[in-house]
């Protein structure tokens, strides 16, 4: 498949080219003559079997067409032929495999009005040039050496032609031809290196009249591969009575497998045994001696017949007899199966001591981004699972189990070395990065308290947050932010994007009493899950953690790629809340209910008043709070749909509108009045990106559907404001006069 990309990438340009470089063969034409009045124009002769035909009309026309015989004007459809182009008085038409001769063409059109009068009669003539068709010794995709080349031309040339190939389109190497008439024959050289790539050749030649010709209409370009299969790793080898099994696993596309086999170790090309069909992945060697040990490498071959560099080496013995062997508690044909899956454990158990060693060398943004995900710890886990699972298939080794027993135990196993590759990560390529600045204001800290104690009073509320900026100020505290977006690549060559955000409090803030650092997410990018790497944290509710003061850094990742202009947009605050107390109060319980003579009744009266009066205040300002937070929600609820419905996402626009619409009787007068601009504003772009959906939809519809799509768009359109009705004119004109 990896092929037909490069062959339809390369059709497609060469008739680009094609058609862009057909000669130009004009007439002019007056379509005002007389009804059937027909004019007669000879062009002359072209050297090319393609032609742009171009006919240049006297006025705008709706259409014109064209046929090899002449049609009276009543039957204007049916003439065979209609212009590729139409430019009101320009009409255009590509035409190709024309035949050496005269050639005459009928041409009508019909007019602004409609009506259809003069006939156009324009004839030319063809002399195409001499053109070619190559073919090859072998069949594409071409791997390296040398290839074979047939050329045969059109028309015997007056001299040997030129031929010459490239692999890049721009550096062409001449191919010494030999032959004669028409039958030419040359070579092409394949660099080893050259990977999967296309090839091209360039072919010029004169007739005999000294006509020129370049075009070639066959085999004009060509397929490489000279990139060798993958090494096979997994490969296991069981002896039995009178015979070898060899099985392993390959992902490519295989066309054969060469078998090499030795008696000896170190099994290299020169032994080479015999080659089978890739359509299996297992091999059955019964040409063996019994009691004797054979080596064994297995190389794939492709379709190009590039051949992959050997595999790893495996070894069995051809078993005298299929007997049990009570020291281990298996048949010896099965304790090779047993040895086949530790040489597996092992190879990946090397591996990952290799990766654990190239992660430690390592320095900059990389060793961030692994100590800031934890990898290191990842990498340690996984070392301990290896070592685990080697032992548990090393005590296979001392039970008597069944084939069938023991290809579940061995096929589990390597179910859980699978599991363990997924989480060793081989490498990272970073696909974006941003540092940032944070500044902590008067905003981002009520944010944050609000978080932390939702009911705070006004009072406490004020104070509360003028303590938190001051502690901001005299700590001189700054927030740099590094974020990355990345892939992981893990050593079973999966792939896993990941996010990871780095905060630094610089110089930081001691540990204190009510104090608290708060991070705040934007709501549309929790779809992500969200892991705080910290190890001291608490989550106050979705998308709202909160840290101990004396957090130096706060580090964090996202199970995907998110958008970095969305990270800059969460919040960092420090919120230090202090508990209000009646200690150091002038008013005591005494003063309340006693006058200062002692008059124990007015004093209770007076007293009442003065609790009613303080009570009344409490609730007011609790109230007052309250709305303000409630109203500071909803309009952060509307600012998310409004760019929801910016991106289309149209559902949830609507959810949140009437979300907020549900709740607006509950509003205050006040509130409402604050609240209704950015709502309607969430009701126009959302009506706006309705109707851009809807002209997307009837671009793509026919004819029949178009109609029901055009009524729902007006019923959206005419609610818009002026503003935006003026923004979908463009849109709306690429439709249709509609």
């Amino acid at each position: 498949m990896k092929y037909w990309a490069i062959i339809y990438f390369s059709i497609a340009m060469f008739l680009i080219s094609s058609v862009s470089a057909f000669p130009l063969v004009d007439y002019d034409y007056n379509v005002s003559l007389a009804d059937n009045e027909s004019v007669s124009y000879f062009y002359g002769v072209v050297h090319s079997s393609s032609i742009m035909l171009r006919v240049l009309t006297n006025e705008v026309v709706q259409d014109c067409r064209y046929s090899e015989t002449s049609f009276p004007s009543g039957a204007y459809n049916a003439m065979e032929g209609s212009f590729d182009t139409n430019l009101g008085n320009v009409q255009k038409k590509s035409l190709t495999g024309l035949k050496d001769g005269m050639h005459t063409l009928y041409i009508r059109c019909r007019d602004d009005q409609g009506e259809v009068k003069s006939e156009l009669k324009a004839m030319f003539g063809i002399d195409s040039p001499i053109s070619a068709d190559i073919s090859l010794s072998k069949d594409s995709p071409l791997n390296s050496g040398r290839v074979e080349v047939i050329l045969t031309t059109s028309k015997i040339p007056s001299e040997t032609p030129s031929l010459s190939y490239s692999f890049d389109g721009t550096s062409f190497t001449p191919i010494p031809l030999f032959g004669s008439e028409s039958i030419w024959n040359g070579y092409i050289i394949i660099p080893d290196k050259l990977g999967d790539s296309i090839g091209s050749f360039k072919f010029s030649a004169k007739d005999l009249g000294g006509i020129s010709g370049n075009e070639i209409t066959e085999g004009g370009i060509f397929l490489v591969d000279t990139t060798k299969p993958s090494v096979i790793t997994n490969i296991k080898s069981t002896g039995m009575a009178g015979m070898i099994e060899l099985r392993w696993d390959i992902d490519e596309e295989i066309s054969d497998f060469n078998i090499y086999r030795s008696v000896n170790q170190n099994v290299r090309v020169i032994d080479f045994y015999k080659i089978i069909d890739g359509d299996g992945n297992s091999f059955t060697d019964t040409n063996v001696e019994s009691g004797k040990t054979y080596y064994y490498r297995i190389a794939g071959i492709d379709s190009a017949g590039n051949e992959a560099d050997l595999s790893v080496e495996v070894y069995a013995t051809a078993l005298l007899n299929n007997i049990s062997n009570p020291l281990t508690g298996l048949s010896p044909e099965l304790v090779g199966l047993v040895d086949s899956s530790l040489s597996g454990i092992d190879s990946v158990r090397g591996m990952l001591d290799d990766i654990i060693s190239t992660w430690e060398s390592r320095d900059g943004n990389e060793k961030d981004i692994f100590l800031g995900l934890r990898l290191d710890k990842s990498l340690a886990n996984s070392k301990s699972e290896i070592d685990s699972l080697r032992r548990d298939i090393l005590s296979y080794k001392s039970q008597s189990l069944s084939r069938s027993e023991l290809d579940n135990k061995l096929n589990s196993a390597q179910i859980k070395l699978n599991s363990i590759k997924k989480n060793i990560p081989e490498s990272i390529i970073i696909t974006d990065n941003r540092e940032f600045t944070r500044e902590i204001g008067a905003e981002e800290i009520e944010k944050g308290i609000f978080q932390i104690k939702p009911d705070i009073g006004e009072p406490e509320l004020k104070k509360s947050s003028e303590e938190s900026l001051r502690l901001v100020k005299d700590s001189g505290l700054k927030i740099t932010g590094r974020a990355f977006n990345m892939d992981i690549i893990n050593l079973d060559g999966t792939r896993r994007s990941q996010s990871l955000i780095m905060e630094e409090l610089n110089p930081g803030i001691d540990k204190k009493e009510g104090v608290n650092i708060i991070l705040s997410m934007p709501l549309s990018i929790l779809d992500s899950q969200v892991d705080i790497k910290n190890l001291n944290y608490k989550t106050l509710k979705e998308g709202i953690f909160s840290f101990s003061s004396d957090t130096k850094e706060i580090i964090y990742s996202f199970n995907k790629h998110v958008s970095l202009n969305l990270i800059e947009e969460a919040e960092l605050s420090i919120v230090y809340i202090q508990e209000t107390n009646a200690e150091g109060s002038t008013i005591t319980g005494y003063s309340i209910f006693s006058d200062y003579n002692g008059n124990g009744y007015i004093g209770f009266i007076v007293g009442g008043l003065i609790v009613f009066v303080l009570a009344s205040y409490l609730v007011i300002t609790k109230i007052r709070g309250k709305a303000k937070r409630t109203l500071r929600e909803n309009v952060k609820i509307i600012e998310l749909a409004q760019k929801k419905a910016d991106d289309g996402k149209l559902s949830e626009a609507r959810d949140a509108y009437n979300q907020i619409s549900n709740n607006f009787e509950s509003f205050s007068k006040k509130q409402k009045h604050e609240i209704v601009p950015s709502l309607q504003e969430l009701c126009n772009k959302i009506h706006l990106n309705y109707c851009k959906g809807k002209i997307d939809e009837m671009k793509r519809s026919d004819q029949k559907d178009k109609q029901k799509i055009m009524n729902d768009f007006r019923n959206a359109y005419h609610k818009l404001p002026e503003k935006y009705k003026k923004e979908l004119s463009n849109k709306i004109s690429g439709v249709d006069d509609d």
